[in-house]
């Protein structure tokens, strides 16, 4: 009678055992089964963690692109069971040293002219939202932001463009391109607010009126041209699975509630219709004078990127064989 009293006991507690912990068990998983079928339009063909690279050889007018960036990602991973894209970002010297020491990503974020197209390996892009006119996905990269320049002076009324007289600064290319003259300043002396115009990234002017002291100053849209556009592609020797990665990451970048938060960076969003609104007008100003975007081909740019600028400096100092050879040079990058 006692052995099966014991028997009795074990099994009564064996039996709640199970009532107090399996449903917790069945729940997890029950909870998998939920996340899977509400959260992953289709089973993942692919898991583990990617490496993202963000090469900083641009920047937007404030912010870091690098952390906007790492919080998409990790809104994208918790979205994606058992996937997961981290983000690190660097400046041009850093990518080169690393891959100098065999390290490479898998994918990588990077701007207008900063690598060779035979880094990246080719994409077949789904299905992708209208795009601004001079935008488009090509086979080896999207993009997915942009920024430009503006022309900016101390004594600006709103609307109108400087002189151009002397005492001014522009960046090279497109300096050249808008036919800036008076250009004797360098970047640091603007920046020291030395220069009295200036044709200027949207950086350069942000960091400008972001100085404790010094004049007022204005800015107003220099028109259409950029080479700032920050495209997205699969590294040449990306783990199997970063296509189809980068396809789905494009995708969620590409909604227009991901492309809405550039607005904080006071960067542009690459959607035809972003839904962007921004606290400061010459923003807004300048985001609608980027309905069309000319903008190189970001490899052919690489190319030609060091003679481009060479030929740009001197034709800002006059020098007419320069400035034919540089917009020779122009047609060649610039599709269309």
């Amino acid at each position: 009678m006692k052995r099966s009293n014991l028997c009795r006991a074990l099994l009564g507690l064996g039996i709640l055992c199970y009532l107090l912990l399996m449903p917790a068990r069945l729940q997890k998983g029950r909870g998998e089964e939920f996340y899977r079928a509400n959260h992953l339009s289709s089973p993942p063909a692919y898991e583990g963690t990617f490496v993202l690279w963000h090469v900083v050889s641009q920047k937007t007018y404030q912010g870091s692109v690098t952390k906007l960036l790492q919080a998409l990602a990790e809104e994208f991973s918790s979205a994606h069971y058992g996937l997961r894209i981290e983000v690190a970002g660097m400046g041009e010297e850093d990518f080169q040293e690393r891959l100098s020491m065999g390290r490479e990503p898998d994918l990588i974020s990077f701007f207008t002219g900063a690598l060779p197209q035979e880094q990246l390996r080719p994409m077949q892009w789904r299905e992708l939202p209208v795009l601004r006119p001079g935008l488009a996905a090509g086979e080896y990269a999207c993009p997915w932001f942009f920024s430009g320049y503006v022309y900016a002076a101390s004594t600006l009324e709103y609307g109108e463009k400087p002189s151009s007289g002397a005492g001014g600064y522009a960046e090279a290319i497109p300096g050249a391109y808008y036919g800036f003259s008076g250009a004797d300043k360098t970047r640091e002396e603007f920046l020291a607010g030395k220069a009295q115009c200036a044709l200027a990234d949207l950086r350069a002017y942000g960091d400008l009126v972001r100085r404790e002291a010094g004049p007022e100053w204005a800015a107003v849209p220099a028109g259409d041209f950029t080479d700032q556009v920050c495209y997205m592609g699969v590294f040449r020797r990306g783990r199997e699975g970063s296509e189809a990665c980068l396809v789905r990451f494009m995708e969620f970048l590409l909604q227009k509630k991901s492309q809405r938060a550039l607005s904080a960076l006071g960067a542009f969003s690459v959607l035809q219709d972003g839904g962007q609104s921004f606290s400061l007008s010459f923003l807004e100003e300048t985001n609608k004078a980027y309905a069309h975007v000319t903008t190189p081909d970001p490899f052919a740019y690489y190319s030609h990127k060091a003679a481009l600028k060479e030929e740009a400096a001197a034709t800002l100092q006059g020098d007419m064989q320069a400035e034919k050879r540089f917009f020779e040079r122009l047609r060649v990058v610039i599709p269309g």
